[in-house]
Parts: structure tokens; sequence; C-alpha cells
């Protein structure tokens, strides 16, 4: 009989703590701030892989140098966890032409632009908004020390990120992302007074990105 208190204490305090682990979940699930639309401003860094080309007649290998990128967001809910994103990204960096079996070199200074239209989904948990999305658009390569023309090619960009919410106006972001700019085969990367840089086979140039920043609701 000294042990039936204990035994009721026990259930009492198991029956309070699953009372405890299922409310939050109820709590949670108002907890994203209402809002239509989503500004946001991200920095990162970003890896390009190299493709084969022809250079001034010799084969080698043409890549751009890894370096930083920085863009901003719009994002315009239209269901709880999906909305329509509008996405610009730019990275500074050099172009590099590496000839079979010599040192690598660089060729240009070059700016690569995504301007994308797309969407991403995802299922809220709390505050904290995992998602996908996918964009298309065009990508603009630009040479700013050399005599050529910009470059406009078609391309998407496919990632994964996570929202976080911090409060009615402000939230956080990470993000990583695999851009894909398509360069029909035998196509030119750039032509101008230095010559033409055409790809040798294949479809285009890819890159990895990974980066992050803040977003305003409103």
């Amino acid at each position: 009989m000294t042990r039936r208190p204990e035994g009721l204490k026990a259930a009492a305090l198991a029956a309070a703590l699953a009372l405890f682990s299922l409310t939050p979940v109820t709590a949670q699930a108002q907890e994203i701030p209402e809002h239509r639309y989503e500004l946001g401003a991200n920095a990162g860094y970003s890896w390009t892989f190299s493709r084969e080309v022809i250079y001034n007649n010799f084969g080698g290998s043409v890549d751009v140098k890894d370096a930083a990128h920085y863009g901003g967001t719009l994002d315009a809910y239209v269901q709880h966890g999906k909305a329509v994103r509008l996405m610009y990204q730019r990275q500074d960096s050099k172009l590099t032409f590496q000839p079979r079996g010599l040192p690598k070199a660089d060729v240009a200074d070059v700016a690569i632009e995504y301007f994308q239209l797309g969407g991403l989904a995802g299922t809220p948990k709390g505050t904290i908004l995992p998602y996908g999305m996918f964009t298309l658009g065009a990508t603009r390569l630009s040479y700013s020390n050399i005599d050529a023309d910009d470059n406009w090619r078609f391309s998407m960009i496919l990632g994964f990120g996570v929202k976080k919410y911090m409060g009615q106006k402000l939230g956080l972001q990470v993000e990583g992302q695999i851009p894909y700019t398509w360069i029909d085969a035998s196509g030119s990367v750039a032509c101008g007074s230095f010559g033409c840089i055409s790809t040798v086979g294949g479809t285009g140039v890819g890159q990895a990105n990974v980066g992050g920043g803040l977003f305003l609701n409103f």
C-alpha cells in the first residue's frame, strides 16, 4: 500500500510530460508571423566546375576562380509555405585558361549574374521553414578588362535551404544552390580582341553555391 501514492505520482508526472510535449506543437503551428512578402539580402561563396575548351587553337580547360557572391530575393507567398521567387545574384571573379600540360593563366575579369524566376515550397515547423527551390532564367557573363561582348545564356538554379523567423519582421536564411548555365556544344564562352574561347562537347557549366542572409517580412 505504501507504493500506491508513488505510482499515482509517476502516472501524473508522465501525463504532465506528455501534455507538455504536445502543447508546443499546437502553439508552434501559429508562430510564423502572418505576412505575404519577404525581401532578402544574401551573400556566400561559389565554386565553378571547369570546362574543356579551345582557345586560340590550343586545347585546355576554362574555369572561373572560386569567389564570393551576393544578391537579393523577393518571395511572394501564395500558400502557407509556398512562394513565387524573384532572384538576382552576382559573382565577380576571373576567367582562367589552362592549356594541357601548362600552368593556369588569367584571361579576363568576369562577372556572372543570374536573373531568375521560380518558386519555393516547404513545410513549416514552428518558426523554421525547411524548403526546396527551383528557378529558371538567364545568366549574363560580362567582361570588364577586355574587348568582349556580354554573353546571355539560359540557366536554372536548384536549391535547398532553411528559414528561421526571429520575430514579426525579421528572419534568417541559409541556402545551398546548384546553378547550371546551358552552353551549346562548340558554343563560345567569350569572344573579343583576344580571340575566342569555344567549348568542346557538353551542354553547360555548373556551379555549387553556399550562402545565407537576412530577410524582412511585410
